[in-house]
């Protein structure tokens, strides 16, 4: 769940669809619980790491077939 995955509704949501697991970049302790509570598998990743494998996806989708080039910008935090 990409924006606001930490939020139990949106888990709930999940939990109804039939998933098997709930993958998301957002934490805190409700959430923990609720997939606790709730038996849910519960996936958690940093916000931005879950996030750079789809840019990369992205990114060579955009170039496919073109002579662009796609650079990562290497930053502290990351």
């Amino acid at each position: 769940m990409a924006g606001a995955g930490n939020m139990t509704p949106d888990m709930q949501l999940a939990i109804d669809e039939d998933c098997d697991a709930y993958i998301t970049g957002e934490y805190n302790l409700y959430s923990e619980l609720f997939g606790k509570f709730t038996g849910i598998n519960l996936l958690i990743g940093s916000h931005a790491n879950t996030e750079i494998l789809g840019i990369k996806n992205l990114a060579k989708l955009l170039i496919a077939g073109t002579d662009v080039k796609a650079i990562k910008i290497k930053e502290k935090n990351y």
